[in-house]
């Protein structure tokens, strides 16, 4: 999961603990940005999201 470090979402919910509870393998941080990830900070996303995709490969 992620999210932006300045937004609404982490200030009010813990966004790794609220996905552990209904979810095993979670991963995530947050991203020195507001709401909108793609557009504020496309490149930490994309990296973030490739990397993602590396580690989990199509079954």
């Amino acid at each position: 999961t992620l999210w932006g470090a300045k937004g609404v979402v982490g200030k009010l919910f813990n966004c790794l603990e609220d996905w552990r509870e209904v979810a095993e393998d979670v991963s995530g941080r947050a991203l020195p940005c507001g709401h909108f990830l793609p557009e504020e900070q496309p490149e930490m996303t994309l990296a973030e999201v490739q990397t993602f995709l590396a580690r989990h490969p199509m079954r």
